[in-house]
Parts: structure tokens; C-alpha cells; sequence
């Protein structure tokens, strides 16, 4: 396959869909092209994309909503904009208190300006033999960001959502918990009560973000929280109770 016709059908196709972004997957559906995958075709049109800027194609700093995949969309319809690479640009957080290669009992999700708050939950946890997936220690250098956070939300038994101030305006987050919820996980909140003022209701600046935790909110029920650090059940909870620490040990175990 010529790079150059196939980058100018990909542009082509963008300009003339239906949507305004497309993940590598819809595109190759559409174009009827079985001969690379989707993560290959991410590769393929990133490269095009910091080779030249002439493309008339650009990569959201976003994932989909839908399977959190990396979204393509023509600049006539999604303008210019400047994006982070989704491949991993940093080495991991290598710690002695965390094995990176135990199996892992559930994903993380999280503001990074919480990391220092989660680093500390994920070894509060390692001392129970309950390792959890973060972004932080278990995505390595260059690999494909949305493809392992799709990969280890799928694959994990608990999906884990630390809730602070900064959350609520992580687009990413909200796109996470949309997928958890989606594929039926067990959704646990690490809570601390103390914020729950600033915390509720939502005020996010970001009308996606606003939407999808909302959404969340709603569907409560289905949540386990954990008031961490803290195990202090006098404060007013509106969502229900607490679960614990032991309890939740006693359930990822």
C-alpha cells in the first residue's frame, strides 16, 4: 500500500464523513481495509502528522467516549490544534514499594495532579498483597497510551476512581468511568469525606466531563466508596456508606 494515496483516501474519507472524528477502527471499517490494524494506522498517520503539518488531518488530545481510542478528524471540520503524543513520552515511576510485575487487581483512575495521593493508596494497598494498575508506574516508555488504559480496563475485575477536586475536570477520567461503566466493572470510589463540599455537586469546566461524572453520580448505587485516607463514618455522606478498609482488602482479594 502506496503511503502516500492511502494518507490522501484517509483525508479524504475525514473531509466527507459523517462524524466529525473517527477512530482508526471506524476509518478502516469504512475504507474496507483489512491489510494493517488500528493501532498500525495510528502509528502510520501520527508519523505523516509530525513529518509534515501539510496534512489536513490532526490527532485529539481526547479518546473516544465509546472504547477510549484515538480519534482522527479533518482540520476543516476540528481546526488546528498543537496535541500531546499518545505515546508515552516519560519513563515510568519506578518505586521499591511497588512491583510493577504483580498481577494487578485494578485499575486506577486519576487526576495526575492527585499522583502523589494515589501513589500513596497503591502502597497502602501493595502492604495487602493488592496491587493496582496506575498510569504512573505500569504505562512504559512509548507504549500506545489509550490502547494499554483500553487493554487493562477491559482485562482487570475492579475499576477504581480516585474522586478529589482535580477529577472533575479530567476529560480523560470521565471517558474512563463512561468505558468502565460500559463493560459492567465493579466501580469503587476513594473518597475523602472532609471535600465532599467542594465535591458535590459537580462543577467541572469541561461540559464533557460535567456530563459523563454526572452520569456517574446517578448511577451511585452501583458504586462501593471508601472514605480514604481517613475511616471516619460521622461525617454525612448523601451517596450511601462507607465500605471499610478491611472490607474492600477483604473483596479485591
Amino acid at each position: 500500500m502506496e503511503d502516500s494515496r492511502f494518507l490522501h483516501q484517509v483525508e479524504q474519507f475525514l473531509l466527507t464523513s459523517n462524524s466529525k472524528w473517527n477512530t482508526s477502527q471506524g476509518i478502516l471499517q469504512s475504507l474496507q481495509i483489512d491489510t494493517i490494524s488500528p493501532l498500525e494506522l495510528d502509528e502510520m498517520l501520527l508519523k505523516a502528522y509530525q513529518k509534515s503539518r501539510d496534512h489536513q488531518f490532526r490527532y485529539s488530545t481526547l479518546p473516544s467516549k465509546k472504547s477510549l481510542d484515538v480519534l482522527w478528524g479533518h482540520i476543516d471540520k476540528v481546526k488546528k490544534r498543537e496535541g500531546m503524543d499518545f505515546f508515552k513520552q516519560d519513563q515510568e515511576l519506578l518505586l521499591d514499594e511497588l512491583d510493577r510485575s504483580a498481577e494487578k487487581c485494578m485499575f486506577l483512575s486519576h487526576s495526575f495532579k492527585d499522583s502523589d495521593k494515589v501513589v500513596d493508596l497503591a502502597k497502602a494497598l501493595a502492604k495487602q498483597d493488592l496491587h493496582l494498575w496506575l498510569a504512573e508506574t505500569d504505562l512504559l516508555y512509548h507504549q500506545h497510551i489509550n490502547s494499554e488504559v483500553k487493554t487493562a480496563i477491559e482485562k482487570l475485575p475492579f475499576f477504581g476512581v480516585f474522586l478529589s477536586e482535580n477529577i472533575f475536570d479530567s476529560v480523560w477520567s470521565a471517558k474512563e468511568i463512561e468505558f468502565a461503566l460500559n463493560n459492567k466493572k465493579q466501580i469503587i470510589g476513594f473518597f475523602h469525606a472532609e471535600t465532599l463540599k467542594k465535591l458535590h455537586p459537580i462543577n467541572s469546566k469541561s461540559s464533557i466531563a460535567q456530563e459523563l461524572f454526572s452520569k456517574f453520580f446517578d448511577n451511585h448505587q452501583e458504586v462501593i466508596f471508601v472514605n480514604y485516607p481517613s475511616e471516619e463514618h460521622s461525617i454525612s455522606f448523601p451517596l450511601g456508606e462507607f465500605m471499610r478498609m478491611d472490607e474492600l482488602v477483604a473483596l479485591l482479594k
